[in-house]
């Protein structure tokens, strides 16, 4: 080492401007971090496949979600440098460069990470919500990724469908508090209109709303044979004709029309009630300042 260099790096050193101490251990970190950014990228891409694959919710119920353990945190140990090759008047700048790469590699971490504990956890909640209703047979669910590429899932049980009962359609984000769920409160009338009492999606801008909407769509063609199982399990206890039961107020139609308020709390901005009739508007649910589609009414799902 030069006279001159060693100078400056005396003089660095002595006022705490020299990185060494911190360079080398940077580059221990970047290493380390790219080889658990590869492994969770592996998983996460393994996950992926088992939940593309998913035919029945029991499949996806029994799948199992390796998740790495680590510390994003972790601090490393300071290594002693016997010599640097840093040449004085750009050892700060390759510090920074070098620093900015492990930063850069944690935002993509908690990321990729956060993918991975967003399918975990949606198996998870989705455990706790099927034992809650009993375990039913016969489940409508849909996978969803939103706007994070979290995974949801909307689950209806369909098995304990009752047309004269209040129904629930939830979404899974995650394990949450039984009150801090997104759900959506639905309750049929025999003229053939479903109405949606209530509606929460807990997480804003994410796409769940939409998520939710779309199932509804698809979940009318399933509930229309149920309501045509129970006509006809009424119309076996009377002793009159099919077209006379029809006429009667105890015959039920299938769903054809959805209908509901879009409501906005007193205390609430005019633009969230503006905000809500975009929504609803751009999936499809609007009409004449209400909350409101015209669907199929096929009794048969297939």
């Amino acid at each position: 080492m030069s006279i001159v260099k060693y100078l400056k790096c005396m003089f660095k050193e002595r006022f705490d401007y020299c990185p060494k101490k911190h360079y080398y251990n940077k580059l221990i970190e970047q290493k380390l971090k790219k080889e658990l950014l590869k492994r969770i990228k592996l998983l996460k891409k393994e996950s992926l496949k088992q939940i593309k694959n998913v035919n029945r919710f029991e499949d996806l119920l029994n799948i199992h979600i390796r998740l790495p353990e680590v510390d994003l945190n972790q601090k490393l140990e300071m290594i002693e440098i016997q010599e640097c090759n840093f040449i004085p008047s750009n050892c700060k700048l390759s510090y920074q460069i070098v620093r900015k790469n492990v930063e850069s590699l944690q935002v993509e971490l908690n990321k990729e990470l956060g993918i991975l504990n967003s399918i975990a956890e949606v198996i998870e909640h989705l455990k706790e919500l099927h034992q809650e209703k009993g375990l039913p047979k016969d489940v409508y669910f849909k996978i969803y990724f939103d706007r994070d590429d979290h995974m949801t899932c909307v689950y209806f049980d369909l098995s304990g469908y009752d047309s004269d009962k209040m129904a629930t359609l939830y979404l899974s984000f995650g394990k949450t508090p039984m009150n801090y769920r997104s759900r959506m409160y639905l309750k049929y009338d025999n003229d053939g209109e479903l109405q949606i009492v209530d509606f929460f999606s807990i997480i804003e801008n994410k796409g769940h709303g939409t998520f939710m909407l779309k199932s509804l769509v698809d979940l009318i063609p399933l509930l229309n044979p149920k309501i045509e199982q129970e006509n006809q399990e009424l119309f076996n206890e009377l002793s009159i004709s099919w077209d006379e039961f029809q006429n009667t107020f105890s015959f039920k139609e299938p769903i054809h029309e959805v209908k509901g308020s879009i409501y906005s709390p007193p205390d609430a901005s005019p633009q969230f009630y503006e905000r809500l009739v975009r929504f609803y508007k751009r999936n499809g649910f609007y009409d004449k300042g209400s909350v409101y589609r015209r669907v199929s009414y096929n009794l048969d799902p297939d």
